[in-house]
């Protein structure tokens, strides 16, 4: 039972990936993305027209955290949220 949580503890930990623009921010916003069977099933698309208000990301940022790493934790890898962490861009005045 160890090593199998050792070994799930070690597939969620490396996985994040990052994206910035260089233009002016506004406010930074968190959402999770759902996936299951340790993230083999599942898919998230965001719409940038959907989620800013200028149709615009200045920054994006997928990956885990201590809540998304404890809900895999407890469903032993069932369910495998990650954590999106997106900025949108100023709007032009």
């Amino acid at each position: 039972m160890r090593l199998a949580i050792l070994c799930m503890c070690l597939s969620l930990a490396g996985c994040t990936a990052t994206f910035q623009d260089g233009r002016s921010a506004v406010e930074e916003r968190t959402e999770w993305s759902h996936y299951f069977l340790l993230g083999s099933i599942g898919h998230a698309e965001l719409d940038a027209r959907d989620l800013c208000p200028s149709g615009r990301l200045s920054r994006v940022r997928t990956g885990g955290n201590a809540l998304t790493l404890g809900a895999s934790l407890l469903t032993v890898g069932i369910y495998t949220p990650r954590r999106v962490t997106y900025v949108c861009e100023e709007r032009a005045r």
